[in-house]
């Protein structure tokens, strides 16, 4: 298989990043460049050049990875910084078609390390959710733990589950 990618931020775009003092317009820098890497990443893809599309991937990751540390480390109370997180999520929902169409039309031993990059993608994304809701959601664990607990309880939608009741047809 072929070696994961380093996530890295290039030195030069690090300090395009941080010569802006204004946070929104470092997080929309940092995440316009993020982009630009997954374009060139799918045109290296296309021209079957794997090892720097894998090196645009680890860019990719990087600044996404580096967007999310650069939010964390900011007020998370002020509403401008729940936007950023919200702007982060779109991306990285608009990503994810991307990067799987990328996985299928690239041979299997470097479709892993794009498999890795919607998983990171993926993770991401709920990472800058949770994050956007912050304190407004109430996770409630006891009903995860009556759920491992009760393993009828698991699938809701098994008929093996619905003991003596009809199905209804609709």
């Amino acid at each position: 298989p072929a070696p994961p990618p380093m996530r890295y931020v290039p030195k030069s775009e690090r300090q395009q990043i941080e010569s802006i003092a204004e946070p929104k317009e470092r997080v929309r820098v940092a995440l316009d460049l993020a982009e630009q890497h997954l374009g060139k990443c799918e045109q290296l893809t296309q021209q079957n050049s794997y090892n720097l599309a894998a090196e645009e991937l680890g860019i990719y990751q990087g600044l996404i990875e580096y967007s999310l540390n650069y939010l964390d480390s900011q007020n998370s109370n002020k509403g401008k910084v729940r936007d950023m997180y919200r702007r982060v999520d779109i991306m990285l929902r608009e990503d994810g078609p991307k990067l799987s169409l990328m996985r299928r039309a690239t041979p299997a031993e470097w479709a892993i390390n794009i498999r890795d990059a919607e998983e990171f993608a993926r993770q991401s994304r709920g990472e800058a959710l949770d994050s956007f809701y912050g304190n407004d959601v109430k996770h409630d664990r006891n009903d995860n733990e009556r759920r491992d607990q009760n393993p009828e309880s698991r699938n809701p939608r098994n008929p093996g589950d619905q003991k003596n009741e009809p199905r209804n047809n609709r």
